[in-house]
């Protein structure tokens, strides 16, 4: 028969009984701290959480400011100079387009794709970037007379031939509500108006981050709108939207047409440029001799 176990033989393995002193000489050096090192030891575990939170800030910090930068020049929120013209390739169809860029510039997107497909049938387009005309906002007056400004200036270089005025999103919600105050003297070069997904709310300030619309807006949409009787209007939106005012417009000069998704309509940008040459089509049956 094996011996008894004495009082270090319980039946325990070697390793359990290691470990047990282990914990036990651990518990032995804490205990032994005097209030002064036991405080001492809080403070330096406190210091050193400390500086690894500051340090996932600073990093977190960096990373976000590179990209608000990322962001302001893609939409053209730290440019000097807000026109953008793309000259007519081969021979220039009888009609002209001045586009209102939205909040995310005029260098990517599907603006910018319609600003090379369009010149490539022969139309010229100029756009016009809101995000850099309103970074520091605006008020009405300012909305009226940039719209107004910009009309005049694209009439001009269109001489006899009418223009189209396209807005996008922000842009959008900015061309008409200068629309609505148009002097009649800039009218008669308007061919037709195209609003791409506006919104039922105004602001007359850009946002890049888009937290101040959540707020108060300037102006509601269906107000303004309701003055722009005098030329054809094709209001294009995503008909998944929850905030068009498309469906709300139903003057008889207006025509509405919903595009799959919402108000990026599945980034699509040949299917809204379909659209769109429709809608110019429309209301200029010229406007695409080339086809």
């Amino acid at each position: 028969m094996s011996r008894a176990a004495g009082p270090d033989r319980v039946g325990h393995s070697p390793g359990v009984v290691r470990t047990g002193a282990a914990l036990r000489e651990i518990r032995r050096r804490f205990t032994s701290l005097s209030p002064d090192g036991a405080e001492k030891a809080t403070m330096v575990a406190s210091r050193s959480f400390t500086q690894a939170s500051l340090r996932v800030l600073a990093v977190t910090g960096v990373i976000f400011v590179l990209v608000l930068i990322g962001r302001l020049w893609t939409g053209g929120y730290l440019d000097r100079d807000p026109i953008w013209r793309f000259p007519a390739q081969g021979r220039p169809a009888p009609v002209s387009v001045l586009y209102f860029s939205g909040d995310a510039g005029i260098r990517f997107g599907m603006g910018n794709y319609m600003a090379h497909r369009f010149p490539e049938r022969g139309i010229d387009f100029t756009a016009l970037s809101t995000s850099t005309v309103f970074r520091l906002g605006g008020n009405r007056a300012k909305v009226n007379a940039v719209v107004a400004g910009a009309v005049r200036d694209a009439e001009k270089r269109a001489g006899a031939r009418p223009v189209v005025l396209i807005g996008q999103s922000y842009g959008a919600d900015i061309l008409q509500t200068g629309l609505a105050a148009l002097p009649r003297s800039l009218r008669f070069g308007i061919g037709g108006v195209v609003l791409i997904v506006p919104g039922t709310e105004t602001f007359f300030r850009a946002d890049p981050l888009g937290i101040l619309y959540g707020f108060r807006p300037d102006s509601v949409s269906t107000t303004t709108l309701r003055r722009i009787d005098w030329v054809p209007l094709t209001c294009i939106h995503g008909i998944e939207e929850t905030d068009s005012v498309c469906p709300l417009l139903k003057a008889p000069n207006v025509t509405s047409v919903g595009l799959p998704g919402g108000h990026v309509m599945h980034r699509d940008a040949p299917t809204l440029a379909a659209a769109v040459l429709k809608a110019i089509e429309r209301a200029t049956p010229v406007a695409d001799a080339r086809r």
